[in-house]
């Protein structure tokens, strides 16, 4: 990459991708630039936030870095051509995940599942002491202990690229209690649910699903677009490694994460979530404050996780968000469509920050099209 560049986005892809850019290559980035300020931020670590209007005013240009949502690139690149500049690169989700890996790698924090295994095996030379090789244990069909449920609507917009899930992910549709079409696959409505709760709770209905209806050794949740970055070979690390949770590598926020609340839920909602974690977690007074001061989130309510330790984590995460919604209901407090979910980003994020004496592996998501 250049030494200079300017990153075309000023939100969570384009915060996290400055600060492993800086930290790898000692990347200088002049400015980040949007599309117009909105509910953008005026500066990103004291470098300015610029429209494409102000910008262009500057007459000269270095290298531009796309880092937005995938969905909105074409768009970008063919506004960027329209005024002349031919020189950019877009941040695809596998490029992003290939640099966050690294950069988690380099920090020696939010362990990369790659690297746990690379360390595991490093020196014991276990392959040619009669341990079975990953071929070897997915040609003995030893993949089976793990299954993710991918949320998916009837309203869900066509791919433009075919996809065709792995056999590890199964496609379950969320909200079918009041989804009023059908798609052939698993529905969240059967056995214990919350399916009629998906407009407010929203992928966190299958979440709640997969917990209640099914005891795998592994389980997690993914979205119809975007999916956990992960093969065969990576599922029988897990085996092998036997993390308590794997999560996505977390995004990097400025100044801290108090500031993605604010996108997606009210103040009211927002204070009462805080009394409902601290009434049901008084032990978490102190870790809230911290975490909510730090720059780490986990995105998208995407996890995979053992029973036990999924079993533990959606207990709490029910319990707040209906203790939630009781607060509201009490006190006429109106809400958002979609709030328990945006919240429960949030509470995944102080949930596996505070319990620091899990074995937490990463690895990244790449967006479908």
């Amino acid at each position: 990459m250049n030494d200079v560049i300017a990153i075309y986005g000023a939100q969570l892809l384009a915060g996290s991708i400055y600060v492993a850019l800086k930290s790898l290559y000692r990347t200088k980035v002049e400015c980040f630039i949007v599309s117009e300020y909105s509910s953008n931020p005026s500066q990103i670590d004291n470098i300015e936030v610029l429209t494409l209007s102000e910008y262009l005013l500057r007459k000269k240009y270095n290298k531009i870095l796309i880092a937005v949502p995938e969905e909105h690139h074409s768009q970008i690149v063919t506004e960027l051509k329209r005024h002349g500049i031919s020189d950019y690169s877009v941040l695809t989700s596998q490029m992003r995940n290939q640099i966050m890996e690294e950069f988690y790698a380099s920090q020696g924090k939010f362990v990369t599942l790659r690297k746990a295994y690379e360390l595991f095996h490093k020196g014991r030379g276990r392959e040619n002491q009669g341990h079975q090789s990953i071929q070897e244990r997915e040609n003995n069909g030893q993949s089976n202990f793990i299954t993710l449920y991918m949320a998916r609507s009837s309203k869900d917009k066509e791919l433009e690229r075919e996809y065709t899930p792995d056999k590890w992910i199964e496609q379950v549709q969320a909200g079918a209690a009041i989804d009023g079409g059908t798609l052939g696959i698993l529905r969240d409505d059967f056995g214990i649910n919350i399916s009629e709760k998906n407009r407010v709770y929203c992928e966190l209905t299958v979440l709640y699903w997969l917990w209640k209806n099914n005891k795998r050794q592994y389980m997690g949740l993914c979205h119809y677009r975007r999916i956990f970055d992960i093969n065969m070979q990576e599922c029988l690390m897990i085996q092998e490694l036997e993390p308590d949770v794997i999560l996505p590598y977390p995004t990097i926020h400025f100044p801290n994460i108090r500031s993605q609340h604010k996108r997606y839920i009210s103040e009211l909602e927002w204070k009462i979530l805080q009394e409902a974690v601290l009434h049901i977690s008084p032990e978490m007074t102190e870790v809230w404050e911290e975490i909510l001061d730090s720059q780490y989130f986990y995105n998208y309510n995407m996890v995979i996780a053992r029973y036990e330790v999924m079993n533990n984590y959606c207990l709490w995460l029910f319990k707040i968000l209906e203790y939630v919604e009781k607060l509201c209901k009490r006190n006429g407090i109106p809400t958002s469509n979609r709030f328990a979910g945006y919240m429960g980003e949030i509470l995944t994020t102080v949930y596996f920050l505070y319990k620091r004496n899990l074995n937490i592996l990463h690895i990244g998501v790449n967006i479908l099209l």
